[in-house]
């Protein structure tokens, strides 16, 4: 989520703007267009409509292929879009379809710091990539392809369980190392030290903002998760963001969240040893 700090941008986060309508309202509110995919190469959503200064992108690493599994993974925001970042998960993740999403203006830390300064432009480009996902799903169904997983890592693995509360659709998902008490994990953690004065005098309104817990747990009663949380994370509170998955089989491992965030090994054995369950 570059540095040994994974949350670190150019000036504070919220020093713009702390208002937004939230996540409901922005996603009722967003229209995006994506194209056909069926040949590897990177894509982009045509985001309609909107201000907002950037678009998501999705990469197909290999033609698609209807009969395999597909595994599409959000990256953290702070990987800035460097293939070396996924090169080796796809690479591990033999016969299956793999496509690799990257949030709005990700291509440098200049970019992405700039919207981290507006609150409602912040939780825009994750309820982008959000959109533009439930979009990749449905272009998958409409080809007759069944099994779909869709994982993340840090702030990507956020955006899967926003896709779970949000859509809630009939896939695997597989958040890395979040949960859904993100207000918590701006406020109650090092990161505070990020975010501006004025977002630090509304931190108990902005705490409820930002977390998505009532909606996350009602809609994710019916789906199939399967979290991956660390006990020696150094940002997200253990039994705070397990409080998010209720009766989900949780993997917990030791590693520093820094570290984690960026185990393209580790995502493509779990990742692939759950798809083979039925």
């Amino acid at each position: 989520m570059f540095n040994t700090d994974s949350f670190k941008i150019h000036g504070k986060y919220f020093s713009d703007n702390i208002e937004s309508e939230g996540y409901v309202k922005i996603f009722s509110g967003a229209d995006l267009l994506i194209t056909e995919f069926e040949e590897a190469g990177t894509y982009y959503a045509q985001v309609k409509n909107s201000e907002f200064p950037g678009s998501p992108e999705y990469i197909l690493i290999n033609n698609f292929n209807k009969d395999r599994i597909t595994v599409i993974f959000v990256m953290d925001s702070h990987t800035f879009r460097k293939p070396r970042n996924y090169e080796k998960f796809a690479s591990l993740m033999q016969n299956r379809n793999v496509i690799i999403v990257h949030q709005p203006c990700t291509e440098n830390i200049n970019a992405y710091s700039e919207i981290c300064h507006d609150m409602n432009m912040f939780l825009t480009s994750k309820i982008l990539t959000v959109k533009m996902i439930d979009l990749i799903i449905n272009k998958i169904r409409e080809s007759g392809s069944k099994k779909i997983l869709l994982a993340g890592s840090g702030d990507g693995g956020w955006i899967v369980n926003l896709h779970t509360a949000l859509c809630a659709a009939s896939v695997t998902y597989m958040p890395f190392y979040t949960g859904s008490g993100t207000g918590d994990l701006f406020f109650n953690s090092s990161i505070k030290n990020y975010i501006s004065a004025e977002a630090r005098k509304r931190e108990s309104s902005l705490i409820n903002l930002l977390n998505f817990d009532d909606i996350y747990m009602s809609n994710s009663k019916l789906c199939r998760i399967f979290p991956v949380l660390s006990e020696n994370d150094e940002y997200n509170n253990l039994m705070r963001q397990k409080t998010s998955y209720q009766d989900s089989e949780i993997k917990i491992t030791k590693k520093a969240y820094s570290s984690a965030i960026r185990d393209q090994k580790f995502f493509a054995e779990y990742i692939s040893s759950i798809a083979e369950k039925r």
